[in-house]
């Protein structure tokens, strides 16, 4: 069986945004502040961009897509946030993996749905976002992930609850790639021709690993 399917685009290249079509679908913003940033050198979620952090910058983002936000990441780390307004929830298991973060949200969020990306994201485009969002409305699929440089990105798109015990499942196995568990599910594949009508410049895949990748943001969002 194909696990991989492409969202069909609507309208030419583009398709349109409307409202939740009902109150009970909910999603939930999840954001993972928890990793260890050692390639960056400092802690990245807490790294101030022209005055503000990039996790305040993606919790904005999502908030601005009309999502209640958490923010994940280890449990020694949370009083760097207990003045942040925003739900803190500790990683539920050891392991240092995305996986983790995403099981965290899973288990502990009341959502049918939750949106997952990571800190180290700071320039993520809220009109994606509910673009995304307005395609898990549409579909039966278990996550919807956009496409970027022909590899999925599992760290900016939507999970199903449903999934749980999937996911469980890899870390039990030590199968700790989101990679591998997206392989396993029914997903939707957003094109890049797709999501590029909300996000242009494709800046909210502008991911932040070594510090010299700040002056390439700066770069990016210069020209915009």
């Amino acid at each position: 069986m194909n696990n991989f399917s492409s969202v069909s685009e609507k309208s030419g290249s583009s398709f349109c945004i409307r409202p939740q079509r009902s109150q009970d679908f909910f999603v939930y913003g999840a954001v993972l502040a928890g990793g260890q940033s050692r390639r960056f050198g400092k802690d990245k979620a807490r790294f101030k961009w022209q005055g503000v952090s990039f996790v305040e910058r993606v919790c904005l983002a999502l908030e601005r897509s009309g999502l209640p936000v958490c923010i994940i990441l280890k449990k020694d780390q949370a009083y760097y946030y207990k003045d942040s307004g925003r739900k803190i929830l500790p990683d539920l298991y050891p392991q240092q993996t995305p996986l983790v973060g995403l099981l965290t949200a899973l288990e502990s969020l009341p959502s049918e749905w939750v949106f997952v990306t990571a800190c180290d994201m700071p320039a993520i485009c809220p009109r994606l976002i509910k673009g995304l969002i307005h395609l898990a409305q549409e579909s039966p699929a278990e996550a919807i992930i956009p496409v970027y440089k022909s590899r999925p990105q599992p760290l900016l798109g939507l999970y199903r609850r449903t999934i749980l015990e999937q996911a469980r499942n890899h870390l039990r196995r030590k199968e700790l790639s989101l990679q591998r568990l997206l392989s396993s599910l029914r997903r939707h594949l957003v094109s890049e021709r797709l999501w590029r009508s909300l996000d242009p410049q494709g800046t909210s895949f502008l991911n932040i690993n070594y510090p010299e990748d700040v002056s390439r943001l700066t770069k990016a969002l210069g020209r915009l």
